[in-house]
């Protein structure tokens, strides 16, 4: 006999593959995407294993039962929880019952002890606006609205990127992200602004010190298209082609206006994917390049247009229109996206004929020294391009960032499978001003207004507040200052447990040094209040010293942690938004604090 089993992807995941396991053999298989998230299979009663595959990303599995007689949906949990370990299987609430002894889970991101004692390094994000487009020289610290959201969890440091309000503009719109790693490398990448957002997730990898760095659109449908572009085959393409041809073309669809980095993304799929049968025209390549002139992309794709539709007779005009193409491109900067680069690469390669010595060989030889020139190493952060920095006039330390060109979202340590914040000079003291010169980094408010650091007389003025800003903001910020030195200080009740959430610090000695030492800021909920939520959100407000020193992260299982790096005593705060509770810690009045946080 057989029963109805009802199968949900996660609803995190934009394109993957999900098959359904049981008594050895697989079931049945589909491939989700953000219209086909559900899947009918008829099964007999047991215990079985969905294995789910994200479009570029490892396999994860969930195991379930199958109850004879009945119907059972399975909502499969988010790849977050999926990727947490055997915590959320225990603590769910989903349709199915659960069998871990049959179907083990996969954990992704952890790392072993003898990994851990791999040296740890210094990691900067930051990012910039380009105040002139189309010109050298431009790029200064990101100041625009609204701010970057970052999230840190576990392994992961994630980033939300809204588009600047009220509109797009030219100014707003070319962004870059760098991330550095001391002694290692500098990566930077040319931030796309999808619409409904944009998201960078940085994994801490689980071998090294190193980083991972994906980029994607929050928007599902529009991230399964991406998605595919870089990491999937014909068949999956084009089931997502099609979903996304069909979104665009209909009529219902109201867009107050267009968005240029997915009409790129679109034509780039087309390009890649010829088995898809459906060609660019000339006249859609022409109104493409028309609005997104100022996009290096745009310019690529109409060069890669002219050389697939040249008679033989237009063979070497065609190759001249190409040329002067990507020299546009060029001239405004790296490009976007991965295949973009593989797209001039190939075109270059072919045009400079090794043995000819015409007149468009020659061109296309030296074009091409000029692209190598300027990217002496390539890297691909998902479907986006990324170049590595070398040292330079301009960059003159590895692992660094120049403050009065990038605005800092995060500074801090990285070990193999997990970051934490730290001040750059390792102590966060509750005695003595932490202010800093106007001079050495700009202060700018949520709304991009300069923030004044002095006041007529030359006397520094003191921050009274952080200055990062998001949507929405605890009460405590509105409260008056009582300490400069230690700002939170009395501002979030006085109290660290309140309504079923516990605010704790546990410090661990760190090996080999005594100038600071590991604090594990941890916010533990009553098991009653929340059912292993793996995207409620906490905030901790931290010493100005911090960058950022107001770092949000989220629930683990019933358990948000945050680890820093301390050399001095201060005030936490931390805000759960939802439902609005303020919690308050001073560290330097805990009995177990050691003396490098108790006395300076």
């Amino acid at each position: 006999m057989t029963n109805k089993l009802y199968v949900k992807a996660p609803t995190d995941m934009s394109i993957g593959r999900i098959r359904i396991i049981g008594q050895g053999n697989q079931v049945g298989e589909w491939l989700a995407t953000p219209t086909k998230a559900t899947s009918q299979f008829d099964v007999p009663a047991g215990p079985y294993a969905a294995s789910i595959e994200p479009l570029g990303q490892l396999a994860r599995n969930f195991a379930f039962i199958v109850r004879e007689g009945e119907t059972t949906e399975v909502q499969i949990p988010t790849l977050r929880q999926l990727a947490a370990g055997g915590e959320v299987f225990l603590n769910s609430n989903w349709n199915a019952n659960l069998n871990l002894d049959n179907f083990p889970t996969t954990v992704i991101g952890g790392a072993d002890e003898s990994e851990t004692n791999r040296p740890s390094r210094w990691l900067s994000i930051a990012i910039s606006q380009d105040t002139l487009p189309g010109r050298i020289g431009g790029w200064r610290p990101y100041s625009s609205s609204p701010q970057p959201v970052l999230t840190i969890s576990g392994d992961l440091v994630e980033i939300a990127v809204e588009r600047p309000h009220p509109a797009l503009h030219r100014e707003h719109s070319r962004l870059r992200l760098e991330c550095a790693v001391s002694g290692l490398r500098n990566e930077r990448l040319m931030l796309p602004l999808f619409r409904g957002g944009t998201k960078v997730v940085i994994r801490s990898n689980p071998t090294s010190s190193d980083v991972i760095v994906i980029v994607f659109p929050v928007d599902m449908r529009s991230r399964a298209l991406v998605q595919a572009l870089y990491a999937g085959s014909v068949a999956e393409t084009q089931q997502v082609a099609l979903e996304q041809l069909e979104y665009l073309g209909n009529p219902q669809l109201d867009l107050d206006e267009p968005d240029p980095w997915m009409e790129i993304a679109n034509a780039l799929v087309l390009l890649r994917f010829p088995e898809l049968e459906r060609n660019l025209s000339e006249e859609e390549v022409g109104l493409l390049v028309a609005r997104s002139d100022w996009i290096p992309d745009a310019h690529a794709i109409w060069a890669r247009h002219q050389i697939d539709t040249a008679s033989e007779a237009d063979e070497q005009a065609a190759g001249v229109r190409a040329l002067n193409a990507i020299a546009k491109c060029r001239q405004l900067g790296m490009p976007y996206f991965a295949y973009t680069a593989q797209i001039v690469s190939d075109i270059l390669n072919a045009l400079s004929k090794p043995f000819e010595e015409s007149p468009l060989s020659v061109a296309a030889k030296a074009e091409l020294n000029k692209w190598q020139l300027r990217i002496p190493a390539q890297k691909n952060a998902g479907a986006i391009f990324s170049w590595l920095v070398t040292g330079s006039k301009t960059q003159p330390s590895i692992g660094r960032i120049d403050e009065r060109f990038s605005k800092i979202l995060f500074r801090g340590r990285l070990d193999p499978g997990r970051f934490w914040v730290q001040n750059a000079t390792g102590k966060t003291p509750k005695s003595g001003k932490f202010t800093s010169s106007p001079e050495e980094v700009p202060l700018y408010s949520d709304d991009g207004v300069l923030i004044p650091t002095s006041d007529h007389a030359g006397d520094v003025i003191l921050k009274t507040e952080p200055v990062t800003r998001l949507r929405q903001d605890p009460e405590a910020l509105s409260l008056q200052i009582m300490e400069q030195n230690d700002p939170h200080k009395g501002r979030w009740g006085g109290v660290a447990s309140k309504d079923g959430y516990l605010l704790s610090a546990e410090f661990v000695p760190t090996t080999g040094t005594r100038s600071w030492v590991t604090v594990v800021l941890s916010v533990e909920a009553d098991p009653d209040l929340i059912s292993s939520s793996y995207d409620e959100p906490v905030e901790f407000f931290l010493h100005p010293t911090f960058h950022p020193d107001r770092v949000r992260t989220v629930f683990r299982g019933y358990k948000a942690r945050l680890e820093l790096g301390c050399y001095g005593g201060f005030t936490v705060g931390a805000w759960l938004p939802g439902p609005g509770i303020e919690l308050e810690l001073d560290l330097s009045e805990l009995k177990d604090a050691p003396h490098i946080i108790k006395n300076f």
